[in-house]
């Protein structure tokens, strides 16, 4: 664990890769569901603002 004093970056068999920002999750690379890889991008609340999986599929939240 690489810790500084807004958060942390993670490297576990569980949970794969994670930033942390405080207690929140802000990335995670890794499973991000049962059987499916891929990176999931949250804002500072927790809030999923994207996420791309191991087949090429692309979520935004809102638009760019």
């Amino acid at each position: 664990i690489l810790k500084n004093d807004d958060g942390s970056v993670r490297i576990t068999s569980a949970e794969d890769i994670q930033v942390m920002g405080g207690n929140t999750e802000r990335i995670k690379i890794g499973r991000i569901k049962e059987n499916v890889y891929g990176i999931r991008i949250s804002n500072a609340e927790g809030t999923i603002v994207m996420e791309t999986d191991d087949q090429g599929e692309l979520w935004l939240r809102e638009g760019l």
